[in-house]
């Protein structure tokens, strides 16, 4: 996976990001609760610095509770202020504000507080904030790139800044690609969708077999096998063939990465906190 996704969009917005920053009483950092490490970005965290941060750990109704759980613990212990949210349909979306709330205010002179959500591409910002809003402020969707510049929202008692998803280019680290790639943060013409599909089905193999052999009625044991023959079987198993009868891959690596985004595998994490000691 060597191709890279870096729209002029992000440049520009993160210089302007970088002007509105020092506004900015609370930043509120958007991860996938799937993968709370690779979806944190590292040109972000440079820039927020020692503001006052909360954690939003969105989507987590699409990640196995057990982790998410584990990783509210895991920030809780590195003095992180965090929250599991799924934002599309509001759940815990008030624990958000509350912990909002009980951020001092920076700037005395102000009865308002100025927020900045910040987060790497389709992670959920712009849901986050209209749910928070209780109304539809911004444009949102499934894909990477559709908020496209910083703009400024009246919510409550707060003023919030929206901003686009910044993912830095040339990503070195192959399993964060992999991750980010999973999950939709990079655009799927910018990858080789078949890699992927291969690589989610390492991941499932070792550590949710039941949920994908109850999925796609393939028979499994302990044993793993080859990813790539596994989802040439998943192909034959749920019709997805070319004209001569031989699996269509391609169709089939897609169809399981959009099952996977969308949650009909089950809920499902990528990464674990780092182990301690």
């Amino acid at each position: 996976m060597n191709k890279s996704w870096y729209p002029g969009h992000m440049a520009r917005a993160l210089e302007d990001m970088k002007k509105f920053i020092r506004l900015v009483d609370i930043v509120i950092e958007v991860v996938d609760s799937r993968a709370p490490i690779s979806s944190r970005d590292a040109v972000l965290d440079k820039m927020i610095g020692h503001k006052a941060r909360i954690i939003v750990l969105n989507k987590a109704d699409l990640a196995d509770k057990r982790a998410v759980d584990t990783w509210l613990k895991y920030l809780k212990s590195k003095d992180v202020k965090a929250v599991a949210i799924n934002a599309k349909s509001g759940a815990d979306i008030s624990k958000l504000k509350d912990i909002m709330r009980s951020v001092e205010n920076q700037h005395k002179d102000r009865r308002v507080k100025n927020a900045m959500i910040v987060g790497i591409p389709n992670v959920g910002k712009s849901t986050i904030l209209n749910a928070l809003a209780k109304s539809r402020r911004t444009q949102v969707g499934a894909r990477p790139g559709i908020t496209r510049q910083v703009g400024w929202f009246k919510v409550d008692e707060f003023q919030i800044m929206d901003t686009p998803g910044i993912l830095k280019p040339n990503l070195k680290n192959e399993i964060v690609k992999l991750h980010l790639a999973c999950i939709g943060a990079i655009d799927d013409a910018a990858v080789d969708i078949e890699e992927i599909a291969v690589s989610l089905l390492d991941i499932l193999q070792s550590r949710y077999l039941d949920r994908l052999s109850q999925r796609y009625g393939v028979s499994i044991t302990d044993k793993r096998v080859n990813s790539y023959e596994l989802l040439s079987a998943i192909c034959m198993n749920k019709g997805w063939l070319k004209s001569g009868g031989e699996a269509d891959i391609h169709r089939g690596a897609a169809a399981l990465i959009d099952d996977f985004r969308k949650g009909a595998i089950g809920p499902i994490t990528l990464e674990m906190p780092p182990a301690e000691g």
